[in-house]
């Protein structure tokens, strides 16, 4: 039974910006330009019928997952966070995210509640509990099946596990397709295994960020003053144009982390 996941890095985050001090910003959302570019990423996602899209419990991954999939159920999931101590990696307690995706009804936070059965105190990255908890939670009903699912993830989680080109870290939004085949009791190893194999498709290779090459304009303006000819009394006219650098308008917009005010205005009309 063939089982295919497309493994997805989430949009780019406020953590991505602050690189010295993305450790200290507690589950980051997306920038204004993450968000923007996860949506136009939703035109890259394969037209099929999709059993289950999920994403981890971090802000960054839920947001991605909603603005790439707008007509999807999203079950937020645990073992699939972001490899590291950071505190940006450190999920935000249930009543907090709860509150933070009120408006959108087809994200399922059950999984990260307390009061639900199959709450996992210990959510930490971890590819052979994820596996398993498909197998326990997600997939009994799917036995004999084709299965499409999305993951939403990130970077480290991605390359710990091979799920890229190498060692190099994907792109945001960047979108691989790994083909399973076996048994859903053997995804930890059909995994290693399909790995081994470089069984690894590429769907779109996503959005690029540098804060280092941004785009440019150049502001002239010409300056000119009247000098008397040396052999009359005519003048001529001699002008000197200066030019400055200034950024682009749209360039700006992507260095610049959201309010929380900002951000529950902006998550409300941003997805539809």
């Amino acid at each position: 039974m063939p089982i295919n996941i497309y493994w997805i890095r989430h949009g780019y985050s406020c953590a991505n910006i602050h690189k010295k001090i993305h450790a200290i910003i507690h589950d980051p959302s997306l920038t204004y330009d993450g968000l923007e570019c996860s949506i136009r990423s939703s035109n890259f996602v394969p037209k099929i019928k999709w059993d289950y899209v999920l994403c981890s419990s971090l802000k960054r991954a839920m947001e991605t997952a909603l603005a790439m999939f707008p007509n999807q159920n999203i079950i937020s999931v645990p073992f699939i966070g972001e490899k590291g101590f950071g505190f940006d990696n450190s999920r935000s307690d249930f009543k907090n995210i709860k509150y933070y995706f009120s408006d959108f009804k087809n994200l399922d936070l059950e999984y990260h509640n307390p009061t639900n059965k199959c709450y996992h105190k210990d959510t930490g990255p971890d590819i052979t509990k994820f596996f398993e908890f498909l197998d326990s939670q997600l997939l009994p009903n799917y036995k004999n099946k084709s299965i499409n699912i999305a993951i939403v993830t990130h970077s480290h989680f991605m390359v710990h596990n091979k799920i890229s080109e190498g060692k190099k870290k994907p792109n945001n939004n960047s979108i691989f397709k790994v083909k399973y085949t076996g048994l859903i009791q053997n995804m930890d190893h059909m995994h290693k295994f399909t790995i081994r194999k470089r069984n690894i498709k590429k769907i779109y290779d996503g959005c690029i960020f540098n804060k280092k090459k941004q785009n440019y304009k150049l502001e002239c303006h010409k300056t000119c003053e009247k000098k008397p000819i040396e052999t009359s009394k005519n003048y001529k006219l001699e002008c000197h144009e200066t030019c400055e650098k200034k950024p682009l308008e749209t360039s700006k917009t992507y260095i610049r982390c959201p309010t929380i005010t900002q951000r529950m205005t902006k998550k409300k009309n941003i997805y539809h």
